[in-house]
């Protein structure tokens, strides 16, 4: 398990249905249009996975090889690519979680950890962590607190400040959020 969503073990038709079920705004809501035929032409020419899919609308001569194909449009290609692309968890910099001193945030950039990312795989595991802090002489309970609020920046949407909110009101990880009444979590983080 890495930071980013692998996609390669995403196929092509559970990411259609994902689409197919997913609230989509205005502007994304051409992704719905022929979602069927479209996708049954991605998996016709050996599209078999969302990584297969993401690095052909990567590469602009594909996509406009790709958008010369009647049922497709070059309009179409590229919303389709911001929407996979927004799917990944964005790396935020550590010096962004304001609750986090200076001086720690100095010990793990001197170990090349400036992001979240950086830190993710650092920190999976209770021995990693205490390896991390050992290394970095910086207190076990901090480095839990990192990985902590790293994983919840991993939730789409959430920058460091609301991670900070969700941890301060128990919700420390992306399970907890998960599994949370929605009702209940409002009402804990307000």
């Amino acid at each position: 398990m890495g930071y980013y969503i692998d996609y390669s073990l995403i196929t092509i038709e559970e990411y259609r249905d994902r689409l197919k079920r997913k609230s989509l705004i205005p502007s994304q809501m051409i992704l719905k249009d022929g979602l069927e035929e479209k996708f049954s032409y991605f998996k016709d020419i050996g599209i078999e996975n969302v990584f297969e899919l993401e690095n052909t609308l990567k590469n602009k001569q594909k996509l406009i090889e790709l958008a010369k194909v009647p049922l497709l449009s070059e309009q179409y290609l590229k919303v389709l690519l911001r929407e996979i692309k927004g799917r990944q968890p964005k790396p935020r910099k550590l010096k962004d979680f304001e609750h986090i001193s200076r001086d720690t945030i100095a010990k793990l950039e001197q170990f090349n950890i400036k992001t979240t990312a950086h830190l993710y795989d650092k920190v999976l595991t209770d021995e990693r962590r205490n390896e991390l802090a050992e290394k970095t002489s910086v207190p076990y309970s901090t480095i839990l607190e990192l990985a902590q609020l790293t994983d919840l920046t991993r939730i789409q949407w959430v920058n460091t400040t609301f991670a900070r909110v969700l941890y301060e009101s128990g919700y420390n990880t992306i399970k907890k959020v998960s599994k949370a009444d929605y009702e209940i979590l409002y009402k804990e983080i307000r």
